[in-house]
């Protein structure tokens, strides 16, 4: 009887972090910038270089990030927003960019709750 509760309790317990699991599109901007209204509230994730890191605004930190796919000025980067304070891009570095896709009437197509890993 303990072991088939047991089994219960194992199987509820997976179903429940399995259910919550984030799924993580990898993407390029270029595929983020034409299927974003699909997009809103996904979690995505791409990979590029850091071209503009703005600190300090409003307590978060905006990282702009391009991989080279885009097709003009303005579908070549995304900007990212990050709360973190550790771990932050500086220009120039290449990283794996992940957060949540959000469309703002004033700034456009932008990538909230990002983090990075710098390679």
């Amino acid at each position: 009887m303990q072991k088939r509760i047991l089994n219960i309790v194992l199987f509820s317990l997976f179903f429940v972090l399995y259910a919550n699991a984030e799924e993580v599109k990898n993407l390029k901007i270029k595929d983020i910038y034409t299927q974003y209204k699909n997009l809103i509230n996904q979690t995505i994730q791409i990979e590029g270089n850091v071209t503009k890191v703005m600190p300090h605004i409003l307590d978060k930190t905006w990282v702009h990030v391009r991989d080279g796919s885009g097709v003009d000025k303005k579908t070549e980067e995304l900007k990212f927003i990050t709360t973190e304070k550790n771990n932050i891009p500086i220009t120039g570095d290449q990283v794996i960019a992940k957060g949540i896709v959000t469309f703002d009437k004033t700034f456009g197509l932008i990538i909230k709750d990002a983090s990075f890993v710098i390679k």
